[in-house]
């Protein structure tokens, strides 16, 4: 059976400050392999250092990826609450928050189970909470801003060939 792991990461950045990144992960050897290939926006000042990155797992053995989100959730927000300055993590992982994401922190860091995060979730349907926990990709739909679908990305590949590309400039004058 896959188990989950919510994990903090501490490491310094390029300029000698430390920061704290929570994340969760079925195996935590591939996520630090990840880090090094594609890092959070929060940890990108630190890929210069990464010798200095120091995981440890603050929740192991959550059996689903619901649970884990939300156990992720809960750690960031109470992480971030006690140091806002140096940590980031779940749903909140860019380096700057708005005010209504500040609200929703304080408000999840003091959460005493998972149907106070959904609760919590369902008063902001857009909120990056309730994104983080329906775990879906969003982009702003057609029918409206401030809407959101589920992204769906169309097989093969993206763009136009360059001959049919070439073709048609050679046809139009503009190569």
């Amino acid at each position: 059976m896959v188990s989950y792991e919510v994990y903090l990461l501490i490491f310094v950045t390029s300029l000698g400050t430390v920061r704290h990144y929570i994340g969760f992960a079925r195996c935590l050897d591939i996520r630090r392999a990840w880090h090094i290939e594609n890092a959070p926006a929060w940890a990108k000042p630190g890929i210069g250092k990464k010798s200095f990155w120091k995981y440890s797992v603050l929740e192991g053995g959550i059996p689903s990826k619901q649970e884990a989100l939300c156990a992720k959730a809960q750690w960031a927000a109470i992480r971030i609450a006690a140091e806002p300055l140096i940590a980031r993590g779940g749903p909140w992982s860019r380096p700057t928050l708005s005010d209504a994401m500040w609200t929703q922190i304080k408000r999840a860091a003091k959460a005493s189970c998972y149907q106070d995060l959904f609760d919590l979730a369902a008063e902001c349907p857009t909120g990056a909470l309730s994104r983080h926990l329906r775990d879906l990709s969003f982009s702003i739909s057609s029918q409206g801003v401030g809407t959101f679908a589920p992204t769906k990305k169309k097989p093969g590949r993206s763009g136009t060939p360059g001959n049919k590309s070439r073709r048609d400039q050679i046809a139009s004058g503009s190569l």
